[in-house]
């Protein structure tokens, strides 16, 4: 202990900030979409709270929610060289602008720190005023600053060395003014951006050409062109509520084998971003719709936007409706494909359409159950046992769309669309088929929890939709 003590006296006190530097994340927006997932009626104190300063707004966010701080991303190289510093003997202090709950949780969860400093509810923990604090404790004794913020100046310009949290442009800017020390790098990178977004499930969007190809106009380019409107809008809502989607399921996500490694989850983006995001991808598709599309598109665009919305705050942790309603919104975008077109749709069309997304979105809700490691999946609802029950809704939603293609086939309205039907019955085996093989590979846990990305590298998938093309043009004569 004596040989400890003489080892502390000699190194300076290491002064660690906590958001965007321990954490990739910022504690008061954590609080904040916490607080909106699980007591959003709350969120309406903001507008009490905000009059009487930052300060008390941290305080009074803080004591609304507690966010689980074993799950929130810290940066891990810092962590490593933490702990090897206090192995030194190295006396360690958490300073952050955070609320004093925050700041107390996460030194209890890391146990590195042996004195916490922390914004109150009258006073915002940051620059000059972090420094005064700081000096109250260690009084005029040198000290080592890790930070990420210029906002930290004043500490920095008091500090014997300054280690920085940034991108290299940043590191270099802080190097020209401040003592060397140690860097931890963060690149930046487009990538997480467009992850994102999921330009990938843009693909759904597709949707909208069905009802061109399905009523044999492929030749009139106007009706391409006013479908291209509709994918794009579609496109621009959907990543917007992609984008809600991610910040409400953050938490949930850090607790998925693959999810955490979404953008929000593991800290590669800020929070913040995800806010100014959504709004502005969601207007952007909704002034395509406005510019470019009839009227009648813009009324299945709020659809589609506010049933997924609510599917986002609400409707994915109740199940059962969950899955109904993720059908309903892959039906919604062949609606909008005929809606932005002007072409009718049949109640074959839809029925086949929605039994068989009935089917898919019960073949998600199985993987994420077959995947899960816990008793119940996380924010849906389901427990373990509901397995066996979701494969048998899924299967039967599955060969029920192929029934009703089988009905469709046998009926008078296939008459006016191709003048050789009868090819069209070599599709069934087709599609039972396909069926039956996407739930096999689910049920040999080979599908990752998105059916979406499977069946984009699946080569089955691709060979059954190219025999799909080739019996529709020998239908079609």
């Amino acid at each position: 202990m004596v040989a400890q003590a003489r080892v502390m006296s000699q190194l300076p006190t290491l002064v660690v900030d906590l958001d965007g530097t321990l954490l990739r994340t910022d504690a008061l927006w954590e609080g904040l979409l916490h607080l909106l997932r699980n007591r959003p009626w709350r969120l309406l104190g903001l507008l009490l709270w905000l009059p009487r300063g930052r300060a008390y707004v941290k305080a009074r966010i803080a004591a609304e929610s507690r966010p689980a701080v074993e799950l929130l991303p810290y940066r891990e190289e810092l962590l490593r060289w933490l702990r090897t510093e206090r192995q030194r003997g190295r006396r360690i202090i958490l300073a952050t602008a955070a609320s004093h709950g925050i700041g107390e949780m996460i030194a209890q969860q890391t146990g590195l720190f042996d004195a916490v400093i922390t914004s109150t509810d009258t006073v915002n923990n940051r620059g000059q005023e972090k420094l005064r604090r700081l000096r109250q404790i260690i009084g005029e004794e040198p000290f080592e600053y890790v930070g990420n913020s210029m906002v930290d100046t004043p500490i920095w310009a008091a500090a014997t060395a300054v280690h920085v949290v940034g991108t290299p442009r940043f590191v270099r800017r802080v190097r020209r003014r401040f003592p060397a020390g140690h860097d931890f790098l963060q690149r930046w990178s487009w990538r997480p951006f467009l992850r994102l977004l999921r330009l990938h499930q843009w693909l759904k969007n597709l949707l909208v050409f069905v009802p061109i190809v399905l009523a044999h106009r492929l030749p009139e380019w106007q009706l391409w062109g006013m479908a291209a409107l509709a994918f794009v809008a579609l496109s621009l809502v959907a990543s917007g509520l992609y984008v809600v989607n991610d910040l409400m399921d953050v938490e949930a996500d850090r607790r998925h084998p693959r999810k955490r490694g979404r953008p929000f989850a593991s800290g590669e983006l800020p929070l913040w971003i995800g806010v100014v995001l959504a709004p502005t991808l969601i207007a952007a598709g909704g002034v395509v719709a406005w510019l470019g599309l009839p009227q009648r598109f813009l009324f299945v665009l709020g659809i589609y936007g506010l049933a997924s919305a609510l599917y986002s705050f609400w409707l994915k942790m109740v199940p059962l409706v969950d899955v109904v309603v993720l059908a309903g919104l892959y039906t919604v975008r062949v609606l909008a494909g005929g809606w932005a077109t002007g072409i009718p749709l049949s109640g074959w069309l839809l029925t086949f359409a929605i039994f068989l997304f009935l089917s898919l979105a019960f073949l998600k809700r199985y993987v994420e159950l077959r995947m899960t490691a816990e008793a119940e999946l996380p924010r849906r609802g389901y427990i373990v046992e509901d397995e066996a029950l979701i494969r048998s809704f899924g299967t039967v939603s599955g060969y029920l769309a192929v029934l009703v293609f089988v009905l469709y086939a046998n009926s008078t309205a296939v008459a006016q669309l191709y003048r050789q039907p009868q090819w069209l019955w070599l599709s069934t085996p087709l599609l039972i088929y396909w069926v039956a093989h996407l739930w096999m590979q689910a049920h040999r846990r080979r599908m990752s929890d998105d059916p979406l990305v499977f069946v984009l590298r699946d080569p089955v998938s691709y060979a059954v939709a190219a025999g799909l093309g080739l019996i529709l043009l020998l239908a079609s004569g």
